[in-house]
């Protein structure tokens, strides 16, 4: 990722749109909206990343700590759960 998550932002739009959702590309992605501190957007990745990817630890850890840094929010029954309700912990 570039020093400076605007300049990376404008670098992750050149991607094609169909390639946007590889998870590599949502990875750098939520990276880009972590260093901006948008928290809401970033989780939505990481959910994202987990669905896509439910046996990578790094996606999980992306979704909780987007979800424990979300300002004003309070916690919703069954949102951002380990088990996502497939009864397992990856």
């Amino acid at each position: 990722m570039l020093g400076n998550h605007l300049e990376a932002n404008e670098e992750l739009e050149n991607i094609s749109p169909l390639c946007r959702a590889y998870p590599d590309v949502l990875a750098l992605r939520w990276a880009v909206y972590s260093k901006a501190q948008k928290w809401e957007g970033a989780f939505e990745i990481a959910r994202t990343l987990v669905e896509l990817v439910p046996d990578d630890a790094a996606s999980w850890l992306k979704q909780a700590e987007s979800l424990r840094k979300m300002k004003g929010r309070r916690a919703t029954p069954g949102v951002g759960r380990i088990d996502s309700g497939r009864g397992q912990i990856p």
